[in-house]
């Protein structure tokens, strides 16, 4: 079992795939603390050239960043990155 693996065991039940795109792939899960449903997105640098490692991860903490500062009862609300 990989650091991911054991994070997401230890963190989130995974109950199904709902989608996935270039670079990351998205779960709906349940947090294993507070027994609420979440999405889970999981990034997976593996699947990029090295040289474009840093400009996706980049990215992917612009959206991190940008999702916790919404507040809308349309969007997911965020919880941790």
């Amino acid at each position: 079992m990989n650091n991911l693996e054991k994070f997401l065991t230890n963190r989130y039940r995974i109950k199904k795939a709902l989608g996935s795109g270039a670079f990351s792939e998205v779960y709906l899960a349940e947090d294993i603390k507070s027994g609420e449903e979440c999405a889970v997105k999981v990034m997976d640098l593996e699947r990029l050239p090295d040289k474009e490692k840093g400009f996706h991860y980049d990215l992917f903490l612009r959206e991190s960043q940008m999702l916790q500062d919404l507040d809308h009862p349309g969007i997911p609300e965020f919880c941790d990155f």
